[in-house]
């Protein structure tokens, strides 16, 4: 869309898009009588360059002895703004001068300003070459009438010779066929009378005035170039003829006068014919402006918009109004590409051609889009820049496919699965990645356009019943999933995943993607993970997640019923003897024998488990408690005679035995395992070795004997502040020197003596006093904070230990924000330890307290984490952000691989879940060495530095 009357170069410029590709020779001047302009047809025919042409450089073509006579005739046309026409010789490409007519006429601005003039020319060397022949054959028409009839029969002219009277004299068979009639039919025939009607251009009948003869009868003059159209019967439309009419008088036998005309007819048929195409040409080309989807825009010298389309609008949503007569290209180009763009638009203005570029633009509302541009630099004929055309069109959707196009083959080339494509409808494959290739052995050529169902490699059948499931899931957004095996090549069970989904696909529309993988380890890793959620793995029992399992089902099965089970509960005497004076490997190796021993003596329908550490139990099925009693001696007897040779020592050791019956009246498991424990600690206090029977009646006071001491001693050392905290340092793997401390706590005796948490916290957990054990420590790392907070600056964070108490109550959690609020306890320097077994057993409560501090900037970490592997599935549901290895598992990773393997399971997915991982337990070089091979984050062990009192090192930083 041009907005506003054009200037003059607009206008030259307007005019050589329109001509450019018209048939005849066209050409421009400027007001000062130099030709800007030579369309195709005219640098085709002359064989020159525009640039060659341009000005007067036209000029050299023309024939020497016409040059005057064209140089005035042009010069008072143009002089008195009047069209001419004038006939000269112009040297063709081919070394041949041809004549030409050549029409111009003036050119104004709708204002009334003249701009130039525009002309066209014609061939019409083969019309001259036969009047010039007509007029020499005059001569000797009498004795060669018929080679001059031959010669006019084989011009491609039409010739006819009409007397005074207007008869026809002669006609050739070029006029014939321009005029439909027969030379016969012709001959004699007079303009008032005509067999055909001549029309002007604008399809008006002419007046018998008009026509070619009597114009040149009646004024004697000659007509060139006089257009008429001649309409016949036998044609729906008219045939357009360029007359030229030569006047002539010949003389009689008696002297007399007589005027004749010879007119001479040019089918112009298809020059009228590309005519109307000009026009309607032009018409259109002001049509695919205004309605072409591409946005065409206009600059000048100043980069200020001169037009704007309506598909510009719809582009960028500015108006025309909003753009033109402003550096509006500012408006549509984000900041940040604003000087890449200012170049390119500085660049064209400083040189001629054009330039396509993808660019982003900005819309009127702010959104970025991606827009292709082609900007060409408009000049004058003295090269002086006009400005710069530009066409854009908005590519972001194409760039956003090819993108996604790209970036799905990227991803789908590097992915470990076999992925392909099939089309939903035809359920054709389209593309497979070359992990496809390579699982299946097949090749892209030999798959694409077959069904999935055709592959004989692939091992699922998707009959009707499936595609229709298939479908279904498309339908409903899910994904659908089966595993499936097959032999390999050696022989071997290969198990596969497959999953499939649907998608719109920007090339191939809905498309089923199918990813299949192969999970034959994964498969063989469930099966050691099923194993090791069920089982113990040092000796190879089971463990206490599935013994607690078979018991619920134990007490299940007695609801109701006369069934009677048994539990024996084991607890070795002197264990810790053997683990103190020879090391953890010695008294594995004896638990490892022992588990041998144990299970010689249960039946194949009987639990032996391995409880942890030295504890052991036997579920006892469908067994009396008298018969269970007599099983229980046997176990006793056979630890007690049981010798473990280490080394060069022997050792002995026995075991303390709790026996429970299992019946309708037993209740939970929580309390049939505190029946147990209370059995086996009290046989325990009655002097080792030993099976005690639990009873109800004497179950109080069985208790109350270990029990209630470690209680009394507890409360005693709350009131008195004899607890003492010690630290143990956890070493960074990766960043050297980092200071990371757990808070630990021992028990001061009143004689002095310093107690381990193992002896006194599981009567605090099983009494209720852990909760206020952890408030005294929180309360005590509080103080040393206030009053050394140059130390606690100094370190990453400590990690103090909370029980399953402290995690449901809500006063401990106030008690912790006060601390906070009153600047008694820095959040990022502390990390608050759970176990995975309290966690997962207050799961909702445990998850609200870890989120509550969370907030707040203190850091959680989940401890002895792999001793419940079924724990696994919890873990994605935790927000802690420290994962502790159980160092069972990384106490023996030197030369354990399944321990390796299971080490390196937990690393990856604790750093997969965003957690930094820390092994407990680190030992020894090896296991560090291979700890840090496996990429765990963080190590606390006797390797690594041994617990020491707090508030010493604390003293001994500072």
């Amino acid at each position: 869309m041009i907005s506003g009357p054009l200037s003059p170069e607009q206008s030259i410029l307007v005019g050589r898009m329109l001509t450019h590709s018209a048939s005849v020779m066209i050409w421009i001047s400027d007001a000062n009588k130099e030709c800007v302009y030579f369309n195709e047809s005219w640098l085709t025919f002359t064989g020159k360059r525009l640039n060659d042409e341009a000005g007067f450089g036209w000029s050299k073509g023309v024939h020497p002895d016409d040059y005057g006579r064209c140089r005035e005739i042009f010069g008072q046309a143009f002089d008195q703004r009047q069209s001419f026409s004038m006939d000269y010789r112009l040297l063709r490409a081919d070394g041949v001068y041809r004549w030409i007519r050549d029409e111009g006429a003036p050119y104004f601005e709708p204002t009334g300003e003249f701009v130039g003039y525009i002309g066209s020319c014609h061939d019409i060397h083969e019309q001259t070459s036969a009047l010039k022949q007509l007029a020499e054959s005059k001569k000797r028409i009498s004795e060669e009438r018929q080679e001059y009839s031959s010669t006019l029969d084989s011009l491609q002219i039409g010739i006819v010779l009409h007397a005074e009277d207007t008869s026809i004299l002669y006609s050739n068979r070029a006029a014939t066929d321009i005029l439909g009639l027969t030379q016969e039919q012709m001959a004699g025939k007079k303009a008032i009378d005509p067999a055909w009607q001549f029309i002007d251009e604008q399809l008006n009948p002419l007046p018998l005035s008009r026509y070619p003869v009597n114009v040149a009868l009646s004024s004697s003059a000659n007509l060139f170039d006089y257009v008429v159209g001649v309409l016949r019967p036998d044609r729906d439309k008219p045939i357009w003829a360029s007359v030229t009419t030569h006047y002539l008088e010949t003389q009689n036998p008696d002297d007399s006068v007589q005027g004749k005309a010879i007119i001479s007819f040019v089918d112009i048929t298809a020059r009228k014919e590309a005519e109307n195409q000009l026009t309607r040409s032009e018409a259109l080309l002001s049509s695919h402006v205004e309605n072409t989807p591409l946005g065409c825009i206009t600059w000048d010298p100043n980069l200020i918009c001169t037009s704007w389309n309506p598909a510009a609008t719809s582009i960028f949503g500015y108006s025309e109004s909003e753009m033109i007569g402003l550096s509006s290209w500012e408006s549509i180009v984000p900041e940040e590409v604003k000087g890449h763009v200012f170049n390119l638009f500085h660049s064209l203005l400083h040189r001629t051609g054009g330039e396509s570029s993808i660019n982003q633009n900005r819309t009127k509302d702010g959104k970025v889009i991606v827009c292709e541009w082609f900007n060409t630099t408009l000049v004058d004929k003295e090269g002086r820049v006009l400005g710069i055309a530009s066409m854009v069109s908005d590519v972001t959707e194409k760039k956003e496919k090819e993108s996604l196009l790209l970036t799905q083959s990227q991803i789908t080339s590097n992915m470990i699965e076999g992925v392909c494509l099939v089309v939903s409808d035809s359920q054709k494959i389209v593309y497979v990645n070359p992990t496809f290739e390579k699982m299946f052995r097949c090749h892209q050529d030999s798959v694409v356009g077959k069904k999935l169902t055709e592959l004989d490699c692939f091992g699922i059948q998707l009959d009707s019943d499936t595609i229709k499931e298939v479908v279904q899931s498309v339908a409903n957004k899910k994904v659908w999933r089966r595993e499936w095996s097959r032999s390999n090549e050696q022989g071997e069970n290969v198990w596969y995943s497959t999953s499939l989904s649907g998608f719109d696909h920007p090339t191939h529309g809905p498309v089923w993607i199918v990813v299949t993988a192969d999970v034959t380890d994964k498969k063989l890793l469930d099966y050691k993970l099923a194993y090791s959620a069920s089982h113990d793995s040092l000796t190879g029992l089971i463990n206490r997640s599935e013994f607690e399992l078979r018991a619920n089902q134990l007490m299940t099965d007695v609801e109701g019923s006369q069934r009677q089970h048994a539990l024996c509960f084991l607890d070795l005497d002197q264990f810790k003897v053997i683990n103190d004076t020879c090391g953890h490997t010695a008294g594995d190796e004896l638990l490892r024998q022992l588990a041998i021993e144990l299970d010689t003596l249960v039946r194949k329908n009987d639990t032996l488990a391995r409880l942890g550490g030295d504890e052991f139990a036997i579920l006892l099925e469908d067994c009396s408690l008298e018969q269970a009693f007599r099983v229980a001696q046997s176990v006793l007897s056979q630890i007690a005679d049981y010798q473990f040779v280490w080394e060069s020592g022997v050792f002995r050791i026995g075991a303390s035995i709790g026996l429970v019956e299992i019946n309708a009246a037993t209740g939970n498991l929580t309390t049939l395992l505190k029946q147990a424990d209370i059995a086996c600690y009290t046989a325990k206090e009655q002097g080792r070795n030993r099976i005690h029977v639990f009873k109800e009646d004497d179950a109080e006071i069985n208790l109350r004997k270990g029990q209630i001491e470690w209680i009394s001693k507890i409360e005693a050392a709350l009131t008195d502040n004899r607890f003492i905290l010690f630290a143990q340092p956890i070493q960074s793997f990766k960043k050297p020197g980092a200071g990371h401390y757990e808070i630990l706590i021992r028990l001061r005796g009143e004689d002095g003596q310093i107690y381990p948490p193992g002896a006194f916290l599981p009567a605090a957990e099983r009494y209720d006093i852990i909760g206020r054990i952890d408030h005294w420590v929180v309360t005590e790392v509080a103080d040393l904070f206030v009053r050394y907070r140059e130390f606690f600056q100094s370190v990453d964070l400590v990690a103090i230990n909370l029980s399953g108490a402290s995690l449901g109550d809500f006063h401990f959690l106030e008690y912790i924000l006060e601390l906070v609020r009153s600047g008694s306890l820095a959040p990022d320097k502390v990390c608050f330890e759970v176990t995975e077994t309290v966690v997962i057993s207050n799961l909702k409560s445990a998850v609200k307290f870890i989120n509550s501090l969370r907030s707040l900037g203190f850091s959680f970490a989940l401890d002895d984490f792999g001793s419940g592997i079924s724990s696994f599935g919890y873990l994605k549901n935790l927000p802690v952000d420290y994962l502790k290895i159980d160092g069972m598992f990384v106490k023996d990773i030197a030369e354990d691989s399944f321990d390796y393997a299971m080490v390196k399971s937990i690393n990856d997915l604790g750093q997969l879940m965003g957690m930094t991982t820390v092994a407990e337990f680190v030992e020894s070089d090896a296991i560090i060495s291979k700890l840090r091979e496996i990429g765990v984050d963080y190590g606390q062990g006797f390797a690594l530095g041994k617990p020491e009192s707090f508030i010493d090192l604390i003293k001994s930083s500072t």
